[in-house]
């Protein structure tokens, strides 16, 4: 499925092609992670580095996912 995105920028149209593909349940439970090692290391009020994002995700990859979190 390919959609038509419209958007402006600086006052300037653009018009591009958005093609939808299904995400793989395993792409997903890597993006969930890594966005939550993200919001972690920010509520502790440290700062965002490539090497403090990827120690956390380490350190994340001892704990399984789960489904039944808690909503905010």
């Amino acid at each position: 499925m390919v959609f038509a995105v419209l958007f402006a920028l600086d006052n300037v149209l653009f018009v591009g092609l958005l093609a939808c593909q299904v995400v793989p349940i395993a792409d997903r439970k890597v993006i969930a992670r890594l966005r939550n090692c993200i919001l972690a290391l920010a509520n502790c009020k440290m700062m965002l580095y490539d090497t403090s994002i990827q120690y956390a995700f380490d350190e994340s990859m001892k704990y399984q996912v789960s489904y039944s979190l808690p909503s905010l």
